[in-house]
């Protein structure tokens, strides 16, 4: 049986592209960055279409995570493993790693001092 906690669809691959169909969204947001501002982004697909979606020339991180092991796998076939860490990840996702990645508390931190 398959808990209501976990989500349904695939953790994005790499390759995957951003969600950019809210056009005046995105350039709402856009209007409001700084002309000169700094941008940074994971190599994945749809980090750098968002970046560029706002028209910024990202400068790309391979540092920054992703979901390791997990990256590119359907969420209800990890569930279906019957993997104990994959069910324990849900119940605290910020603090929770997966495996061969980072959480989310870790990733925000590192990406904080790399900013910095």
């Amino acid at each position: 049986m398959r808990s209501s906690i976990l989500p349904k669809e695939q953790i994005s691959p790499p390759s995957a592209p951003a969600d950019l169909s809210r056009r005046a969204h995105l350039q709402a947001v856009r209007r409001r960055l700084p002309r000169d501002a700094a941008s940074y982004a994971s190599p994945s697909q749809r980090t750098v279409d968002t970046a560029r979606a706002f028209e910024l020339d990202p400068i790309l991180v391979p540092e920054f995570g992703d979901f390791g092991h997990w990256t590119g796998r359907r969420h209800d076939d990890l569930a279906a493993l019957g993997d104990e860490g994959y069910a324990e990840f849900w119940k605290d996702p910020a603090r929770s790693s997966p495996l061969g990645g980072e959480s989310f508390e870790d990733q925000i931190a590192r990406v904080r001092d790399f900013v910095e």
